[in-house]
């Protein structure tokens, strides 16, 4: 074998080299694009579940809006409805102290004296009777 054989033969073997290389290269380039689809399609999947997990816990938020204003308008009507009553029992209890009142005074003008009612029957009731007794024993009409 001659120099040029020889110094072919060694750039042959430098260039079987290099495309070795080359694909190896060009075998972990295709591997990691590989495992760059599967990694997006595992993240794409990641990211659609939490979408889904956003939009549940919007619509929680929402309804959880909606039931704490259907709450706060509640305790307001209940607000409003017991002011009303504890209103119209302060009314009440003020008519009722008023008849109150007016019921005593009307007892107090219109007490019966039982005593006092008896020796007005004794002092005009007897008479009169005595009286109608004897005009008609002397038969007087």
């Amino acid at each position: 074998m001659s120099e040029s054989d020889k110094s072919m033969y060694v750039r042959t073997e430098l260039v079987e080299q290099k495309v070795e290389d080359i694909d190896k290269r060009v075998n972990r380039l295709e591997d990691n694009q590989a495992s760059l689809d599967r990694i997006s399609t595992v993240t794409e999947m990641h990211i659609k579940e939490i979408q889904r997990r956003e939009q549940k816990q919007e619509l929680r938020e929402e309804k959880q809006d909606i039931m704490l204003g259907n709450l706060s308008s509640t305790l307001t009507n209940m607000t409003t409805t017991l002011t009303s009553i504890n209103l119209n029992l302060d009314r009440l209890n003020s008519g009722q102290d008023d008849l109150e009142r007016r019921i005593g005074k009307i007892e107090d003008n219109n007490k019966i004296d039982v005593p006092a009612l008896i020796k007005q029957i004794i002092w005009i009731g007897l008479p009169t009777i005595a009286i109608a007794a004897v005009m008609l024993w002397l038969g007087l009409k």
